[in-house]
């Protein structure tokens, strides 16, 4: 049952020194293979962000093109827009309230955003019968 020897020798206790130069050359070609992977895979990871890189400048190109359209273009018009719906709020009241719902802050010197005036709901008032044409005399 006891395979263990009682006084086991020294010498045949250990690995021998050629079973150990194997297992370092052993270790020496794991290291060497993930160096080598390791050295592949950020090659091939080097390139993959290279190829991103030429693709999100070419992009860039195009957004500031779009920028300078919308700068030059748009952006005018939306201004001017503004600059006529403050002039309309400073003269109508009402429409100062249509602007404050919105968040767009009328220039200085409107009328004031506070509540909104009351209106009595009106009854419509039913049509008057058309008048018949008078005949030509």
């Amino acid at each position: 049952m006891n395979d263990f020897p009682a006084n086991p020798n020294p010498a045949t206790v250990g690995p021998t020194n050629r079973e150990l130069q194997n297992e370092i050359q052993a270790l020496r070609g794991l290291v060497l293979g993930v160096i080598t992977i390791t050295i592949a895979l950020s090659g091939a990871l080097n390139l993959y962000f290279l190829r991103q890189a030429s693709v999100v400048r070419g992009q860039l190109a195009e957004n500031e093109k779009y920028i300078a359209e919308f700068t030059t273009g748009v952006q005018p018009k939306i201004e001017g827009l503004m600059a006529q719906l403050n002039a309309f709020a400073r003269t109508n009241a009402d429409f100062a309230v249509v602007l404050s719902k919105y968040s767009i802050n009328p220039t200085p010197g409107s009328a004031p955003a506070g509540n909104p005036p009351a209106v009595a709901p009106t009854a419509a008032k039913p049509a008057a019968p058309a008048a018949a044409p008078r005949p030509a005399k």
